[in-house]
């Protein structure tokens, strides 16, 4: 007896809770499910509580028969795979005996093959040992063999050299014949080239003598001829001579073309001395140094060559007692004539004796109104083959009869003869600077080469 629904709700409840745990462990075992009865209340709990039961216990029930039927199943193929099992077991147990009895078979045929190769390795080396041997062997017989070539190649050799020495023999025995025949044609030919030569020496001798007079004569006489000819008359030349006024001439451009273009490229202390100004300022520069370099050099020669003669005159007139005072009346006195003609002759001894002595263009520098005027510059040229040239042609020129003459009548701002001068860089009809003086056969004479300017319109 309950004493409300509530409680008869709550104690139903956990008895169905109870039931229905009991119920759910029975689906795993072989209990029977049995069906059970609620207390009656008078209301419709009892046929809830008892639908839910029944509705449980069929569930379980229902899974219970699944259960067996799962288990039924599983069993079979338990079953199966037992017995797939046991045929697989079967089968690898023979597959086993079977592999066993190869794997027998086999290392029999191993050890046969290994003890086979033992022998074969022996072999092998017992034949390596016999094929060192036989390599030994055959070295050995090689050796032999090439020593024997050696030797029958020798044999071969001395049987030639034999055979060539035999010949040699013969062709000496010749020779020897031949040598005495010659020495007796040699002595015979000795004997009259000695003949001979004791004549050709006298004829030598004799004809030596004869060219000797007859050079002196000849001397003598063109001496007279040409001193005759040419003194005083610039038109007459000496054609064998070779510091002739015309050969001076050519000189004298090969002096412009060569020397003194290079020492306007080499003169360096240009770029020391004057720094600041430009290429075409320092080049100006170097001109104006040899031109004058160059006039300085002509007028001292000139001055040398007259002194000479002065001086070599008036010793004569002195000691002959001659009251001689003009320069033409020295000129023409004895003793003048032979030093003119000994002067010509000797030019380039008595210029490099000027050169080495270093008596000209010491005062080149004095009374030259010239702003850039350096001593350092003009003593740099004076180390240059330009200047040394210089004095030789200066004093060519100054020992010609009459003078020739380098022209320094042309001033800067005046116009110039074109024909007389050429334009150094710039053209123009008037002079700025004198580049190179014109020379002269003598004063106001003919022209032998131009001179050349630097000119401005």
């Amino acid at each position: 007896v309950y004493k409300d629904e509530k409680e008869y709700i709550v104690t139903t409840s956990k008895r169905l809770q109870d039931l229905i745990v009991e119920t759910t462990q029975k689906v795993t075992s072989k209990d029977l499910i049995e069906e059970i009865s609620f207390p009656e209340t008078g209301t419709e709990l009892k046929d809830m509580f008892t639908g839910v039961y029944n509705s449980v216990i069929k569930s379980v029930k229902q899974l219970k028969h699944e259960l067996t039927e799962r288990t039924r199943e599983l069993d079979e193929k338990c079953v199966s795979v037992a017995n797939w099992t046991d045929k697989q077991r079967v089968d690898i147990n023979a597959m086993h005996m079977k592999y066993e009895k190869d794997l027998y078979e086999k290392d029999g045929k191993l050890s046969f093959y290994m003890e086979e190769f033992r022998s074969n390795e022996k072999k092998i080396k017992e034949l390596h040992s016999t094929n060192c041997n036989l390599q030994n062997q055959c070295g050995k017989l090689q050796q032999q063999s090439f020593n024997l070539q050696k030797i029958l190649e020798r044999e071969r050799q001395q049987q030639n050299l034999l055979q060539e020495n035999e010949e040699l023999k013969t062709r000496l025995k010749q020779m020897d014949n031949w040598i005495k025949q010659q020495k007796c044609n040699t002595q015979k030919l000795m004997s009259t080239i000695e003949q001979q030569r004791l004549q050709i020496s006298k004829f030598e001798q004799d004809l030596l003598r004869v060219k000797s007079e007859k050079d002196d004569l000849q001397t003598r006489l063109s001496s007279i001829a040409g001193e005759k000819l040419t003194k005083g008359n610039p038109s007459i030349t000496d054609l064998g001579d070779p510091n002739r006024p015309m050969k001076i001439g050519e000189k004298y451009g090969e002096l412009y073309d060569n020397e003194w273009t290079d020492a306007l490229d080499n003169v360096d202390s240009i770029q020391n001395c004057f720094p600041g100004l430009k290429k075409a300022e320092q080049e100006e520069i170097a001109i104006r140094h040899m031109y004058r370099l160059l006039m300085c050099c002509f007028r001292e020669c000139r001055n040398i060559s007259m002194k000479q003669i002065q001086n070599i005159g008036q010793k004569v007139a002195e000691a002959m007692c001659l009251d001689i005072k003009s320069e033409e009346e020295l000129s023409i006195l004895p003793g003048c004539k032979e030093v003119q003609i000994y002067r010509r002759q000797n030019s380039e001894g008595f210029a490099n004796y000027l050169v080495k002595s270093q008596i000209t263009c010491k005062n080149v520098l004095e009374n030259w109104d010239y702003g850039h005027k350096s001593e350092i510059v003009l003593q740099e040229l004076i180390t240059t083959p330009f200047f040394h040239k210089c004095v030789h042609l200066c004093w060519c020129m100054a020992i010609q009869d009459p003078l020739m003459y380098l022209a320094e009548r042309l001033s800067p701002d005046t116009k110039f003869d074109k024909n007389e001068y050429k334009e150094f860089v710039k053209s123009g009809d008037k002079v700025k600077f004198m580049v190179w003086p014109a020379l002269y056969l003598h004063k106001d004479g003919p022209l032998l080469h131009k001179g050349v300017v630097q000119a401005y319109w």
